[in-house]
């Protein structure tokens, strides 16, 4: 298993400790670094890496260069506490890619304890370091997890098998109902911050996720492109392919009714 390290000890202990943080009014994403310097000021991104030296946090920037690690569908989450709050294991965490390749949708599933919805947001990635913000506004107190990750182990494949970073998970027992607080998390109160690491699990784990269909090859298991674009249709909707004969549905594969 190949390792990728980027998290210098002083820096990672800053970041987790809070050190000359910024207050939570000046610090709209909660990585303690003042709005006014911060260069994603809507990102979580405590450790400020901005690799091309564009001004522009890596975490935010479109043009920051791609690496070639991949990140699966699912991994289960442990979030440490440096300092008050409880540690949580076993936590179900979903990276959902959209077509860009770069940006995804997160999703974890808290314990109930803490909250009985699953808590969902954007997230980016770099083919190496990846940032997710993700919370719950359904319920009368609100939850959010802000993530950063930046140490990596990937397999002979560059899937990406482990990753550690920061993180803080929020709540806001008064946020329902006040529009303020649904695009900051500046009133949000911090329950915890600290290590965050993932390993990679199986599908099953999040709730039988599936990779987002590559629209190249027709994964049938969860097809979710319009068109059946492999050289037998073999879906279970009318004859969608370009392969005579037409109706081939009805001639025996094993789509359709088969008859």
């Amino acid at each position: 298993m190949k390792n990728y390290r980027v998290l210098l000890v002083v820096a990672l202990a800053l970041a987790l400790l809070g050190v000359a943080q910024a207050p939570a009014c000046q610090d709209r994403d909660r990585d303690g670094v003042d709005d006014s310097t911060d260069n994603c000021f809507g990102t979580y991104n405590p450790l400020q890496a901005d690799e091309n030296g564009n001004a522009v946090g890596d975490a935010c920037d479109p043009d920051t260069p791609m690496h070639d690690y991949t990140f699966d569908v699912c991994y289960l989450s442990t979030l440490t506490p440096q300092g008050p709050g409880a540690t949580l294991t076993d936590v179900p965490t979903a990276i959902l890619a959209n077509d860009d390749g770069r940006t995804f949708e997160g999703r974890m599933l808290l314990p109930p304890d803490v909250t009985s919805m699953a808590i969902t947001g954007p997230g980016s990635q770099n083919g190496r370091d990846i940032w997710f913000m993700i919370d719950t506004t359904q319920l009368f107190t609100f939850w959010g997890v802000l993530v950063e990750g930046t140490e990596t182990a990937v397999d002979d494949h560059n899937v990406v098998q482990s990753i550690t970073g920061s993180y803080v998970l929020l709540d806001c027992p008064n946020c329902f109902g006040n529009p303020d607080d649904l695009d900051s998390y500046v009133n949000w109160t911090q329950k915890s911050r600290g290590v965050w690491t993932a390993n990679v699990a199986s599908p099953d784990e999040c709730g039988n996720v599936a990779p987002v269909d590559d629209d190249t090859v027709d994964d049938d298991t969860v097809d979710d492109d319009t068109v059946d674009d492999d050289a037998v249709d073999d879906d279970a909707t009318p004859d969608d392919d370009s392969t005579p004969p037409a109706g081939d549905d009805d001639n025996g594969d094993n789509g359709g009714c088969g008859c």
